[in-house]
């Protein structure tokens, strides 16, 4: 039984919203996903072509494009509601550690420093193409001394460069580079940093001559300290040798002397009194004192008690040390 044509019509109808339903309740691809990683590809894809023999990632403009499209499209990314789903659905974080990586490089380059300063960065790039070029026609003209010829236009080089590293951003890498493929040339290949070597040459001068005076005040201290000690061992040669030809008396020999001295004095005594006047009972003479005896004798009665008091106490102490031993 065929169907009618009412309701052949009505089927098509069904049919029509039922696939208008099913593509407006489909989900939503996320296309910045796809849009953030074509972007960094290309910018991938040109780092040979921008890091040697100069780096100048941050300075192409091609280069600069594709970064700032692949960051919006990321961005893009991570606000759309209809791309939730490829983020954080496992522990890799594959988008987010692209795009760190990229923000690392950019960063490390430091080329927002040349982005934000295209003027000057541009400036700086024509005064090394010229100095290129002064020592690329010195050479090619065999120049004897391209040092002299192009002397201005590497001093415009550093001073221009000096600029730059007065500035709290820092330098991008780009003209960091360059400077210094520009040095490397410039005193490397054509020697010309006479500055540099009289400067070297100067420290060397400073450093030796401040390396050299601690060891020469060593030296002279040593040196001192060995006068000193053989001026003192020589004195104390030269008493020790005085003392050992010196003889030392004996007790017995100051006893005889003592006993000479009383008696040699004792018979002047007795001389004088029999020439004295007689004394009274208080022993003193009338009008005057008695006459003192002379320093001579009473030193020498001293050192004989001196004496006598020094060998009793070593015989005492000889006695007291045998006796311990027995």
């Amino acid at each position: 039984m065929c169907a009618s044509p009412k309701m052949s019509q009505l089927l098509a109808v069904v049919l029509g919203f039922l696939v208008c339903t099913s593509n407006t309740f489909a989900e939503k691809d996320c296309s910045f996903i796809h849009t953030f990683l074509k972007k960094y590809e290309k910018l991938i894809v040109s780092l040979p072509f921008h890091t040697t023999p100069v780096f100048t990632l941050c300075t192409n403009d091609t280069a600069v494009n594709e970064y700032r499209l692949a960051v919006q499209a990321y961005h893009n990314f991570t606000d759309d509601p209809a791309c939730q789903r490829y983020r954080n659905t496992n522990r890799m974080n594959v988008y987010e550690t692209i795009n760190g990586q990229l923000t690392a490089l950019w960063a490390s380059a430091n080329c927002e420093s040349c982005v934000n300063a295209p003027n000057e960065t541009a400036t700086f790039m024509d005064l090394s193409n010229d100095l290129d070029l002064c020592l690329t026609n010195a050479s090619r003209i065999n120049v004897s001394n391209p040092c002299t010829s192009c002397d201005e236009n590497y001093m415009r080089v550093q001073q221009y460069y000096g600029m730059f590293e007065k500035h709290d951003t820092g330098i991008c890498f780009d003209v960091e580079d360059r400077m210094n493929q520009t040095r490397r040339r410039w005193s490397g290949q054509y020697n010309c940093c006479k500055d540099k070597q009289r400067s070297m040459v100067v420290f060397g001068s400073v450093a030796s001559f401040a390396c050299a005076v601690p060891l020469l005040f060593y030296l002279v201290m040593h040196l001192v300290t060995v006068r000193r000690e053989a001026k003192r061992l020589f004195l104390l040669n030269a008493t020790s040798d005085e003392d050992n030809r010196t003889p030392r008396p004996s007790s017995s020999q100051n006893r005889q002397t003592a006993g000479i001295g009383g008696e040699a004095t004792r018979q002047p005594a007795q001389s004088s009194n029999a020439s004295q006047p007689p004394t009274n009972n208080l022993n003193i003479i009338v009008s005057d004192l008695i006459s003192i005896p002379d320093t001579e004798t009473s030193n020498n009665a001293l050192t004989e008690e001196r004496t006598s008091r020094t060998h009793n106490k070593n015989e005492e102490f000889q006695n007291d040390n045998v006796k311990l031993l027995n």
